[in-house]
């Protein structure tokens, strides 16, 4: 199977025969091949780095390695036709990759020492110096971790399904449909007299501005009279359908997964910080070596590091908040984090930097090392370590949420604080509303001063003569245009009529005379049906009313049932 793959071993074999005969023990076998390694038996200095290498003591013998290193040895064994015997490295540090390089190092080959160093071995330009390395059978680099984000919403978290420029979208959107409806419904402007957009300048935008915002909510209250309104009105609907549907859709999930991106994005924020950032790293490796180039490289470069003893006791310092963040092999710390149960404490964040791959290390004066790197890139052409490396989740394969973040159901449901900014929202646009009805209502009890309650009170010196001028006044501004100046001033004449009487009957008696004369606009209406009149015969016909158009010498127009109408509304609007 790899008889195509060692042109290079042949080449460096034909070249240096010497080498490759005078440092291999005549009772070791040459690879060949033929036979491979003919059932050599080859002892391999492991270091435990799990999920790579894992050491269990209560094992014997080679029972006590398992992992992804071990199972690449097989493969090895059978393409290679040798055996392995492992051991441990170092028993003091056995997850020293530098004790591991060191017993191959100190091993002649020829000696009953170890032949073969393997674990999760960080091939460096330093360590080619001192031993030869297979290619890499995995490639990886260094990945940061910090802690994990405090998951605490913001008051306004439940608008973010849409972002910032969407939401603007929705509300210039929704102001150029109102200013449209007011433009083509309302009376202030056109033709329409029977708009459901209240009537006046300032109180008809904001009324079709209304209109627009409670298509959004899904409760219109109006209907559009014209067609340039309608075709208007219905692509409002249909985009508020799709607004509406697409934020019902994202909120539940995003209220349920709210994630807070860490300050440190990458690596590049700590090199740019300053010094920022604590990092709590191991002391006296390969960690070290690196943050020493990077600071030859990147001299105004500054690091704050916590020195630790391990890198586990550096990961542990992050999630217990002690420092910013480490970095680690990122398959190493992939696994370390889901065995200890860190899932729902540290992240990882960024993309890996500082690449290098682990490979098998052997005693430099040693030519074995070639056709073992021509086995693993058969095994690589072949997809067998692809396998392996999705068999235990390694790497890209790696699911750190594996060891999810377990919350009792009291804790996965909504509490008060996740709504408070929504209860805010909704509070501040009560109050809003309740302020302006107040002003309403102190609105109307001026308007009103003239008709309702007391036209004269005793106790006060305003004459009757200024309680009827108030009234002319009030009637030329709210009464509406679309009338003829002869029903205006009949609707005036015939309310000073009333007002007086009543007044000249129950001066101490507070009257309601909008309701008066609504009730005598309803029973000329009553009147017109009960005698098959006609609605002008008897509005000239009621005593109050036709007296004073007479008196006035003003003609009436055609009144007709609907412009009856239309005028009970507007005096209802102006009372």
């Amino acid at each position: 199977m790899i008889s195509r793959n060692l042109t290079f071993f042949l080449v460096l074999a034909a070249i240096f025969p010497s080498l490759a005969i005078s440092q291999v023990c005549p009772t070791q076998t040459v690879f060949s091949l033929e036979k491979g390694f003919d059932n050599r038996t080859f002892t391999m200095a492991l270091q435990v780095a799990p999920p790579f290498v894992s050491y269990n003591g209560e094992a014997t013998g080679t029972d006590s390695f398992s992992g992804l290193t071990i199972d690449i040895a097989s493969l090895l064994e059978r393409e290679l036709s040798c055996k392995f015997e492992f051991v441990l490295a170092n028993d003091k540090s056995p997850e020293s990759s530098s004790a591991a390089v060191r017993s191959v190092v100190s091993s002649s080959g020829s000696t009953p020492g170890a032949q073969i160093a393997g674990g999760a071995i960080e091939i460096t330009t330093e360590r080619s110096n001192m031993v030869h390395f297979t290619i890499p059978y995995y490639d990886t680099g260094y990945i940061m971790i910090v802690q994990k984000p405090a998951q605490t919403p913001s008051l306004w978290h439940f608008f973010g399904p849409f972002q910032t420029a969407l939401w603007v979208a929705v509300l210039v959107e929704m102001l150029v449909v109102a200013i449209l409806c007011y433009l083509m419904e309302s009376p202030f402007l056109s033709s329409i007299k029977d708009s459901d957009v209240v009537d006046g300048g300032f109180e008809g935008f904001f009324d079709s501005l209304y209109w627009s915002i409670t298509l959004l909510l899904q409760n219109p209250d109006k209907a559009p009279r014209t067609w340039g309104g309608k075709l208007v009105m219905m692509a409002h609907g249909w985009f508020m359908l799709i607004i509406v549907a697409s934020y019902t859709a994202n909120l539940a999930s995003f209220l349920t997964a709210s994630f807070t991106v860490p300050a440190i994005s990458d690596w590049n924020t700590v090199l740019n910080s300053q010094g920022r950032y604590k990092l709590a790293l191991p002391a006296g490796g390969l960690h070290q070596a690196f943050i020493e180039f990077e600071q030859k490289q990147f001299p105004k470069a500054v690091f704050n590091v916590n020195w630790t003893d391990t890198w586990e006791s550096a990961v542990k310092l992050v999630s217990d908040g002690l420092a910013d963040a480490t970095f680690h092999d990122e398959p190493i710390v992939q696994d370390y984090i889901v065995r200890e149960g860190l899932s729902c404490k540290v992240m990882e964040t960024g993309k890996i930097f500082n690449v290098f791959g682990y490979g098998f290390a052997f005693n430099y004066a040693s030519l074995d090392f070639i056709p073992f790197s021509q086995a693993i890139v058969s095994l690589k052409e072949t997809g067998e370590i692809g396998q392996l490396l999705r068999n235990y989740q390694i790497g890209p394969f790696q699911k750190t949420s594996t060891e999810s973040c377990t919350a009792s159901s009291e804790d996965q449901s909504f509490s008060f604080r996740d709504m408070l900014g929504l209860f805010l929202m909704t509070s501040g646009v009560i109050f809003v509303g309740f302020v302006i009805n107040a002003c309403e209502l102190i609105s109307h009890g001026k308007l009103s001063l003239g008709c309702k309650g007391k036209l004269h009170d005793p106790s006060t010196s305003e004459p009757r003569e200024k309680v009827i001028d108030d009234l002319d006044k009030i009637a030329n501004e709210r009464l509406s245009l679309a009338f003829s100046e002869a029903v205006r001033q009949g609707i005036l004449l015939s309310l000073k009529s009333m007002c007086e009487g009543m007044r000249d009957k129950e001066n101490t008696r507070e009257v309601d005379f909008k309701s008066e004369l609504l009730s005598h606009i309803d029973s000329i209406i009553d009147s017109s049906k009960q005698n098959g009149s006609k609605l002008e015969e008897e509005f000239m016909r009621k005593d109050c009313v036709g007296d004073k158009l007479l008196y006035g010498k003003v003609s009436l127009i055609e009144l007709d049932d609907q412009m009856l109408k239309q005028l009970r509304m507007f005096v209802d609007e102006w009372l």
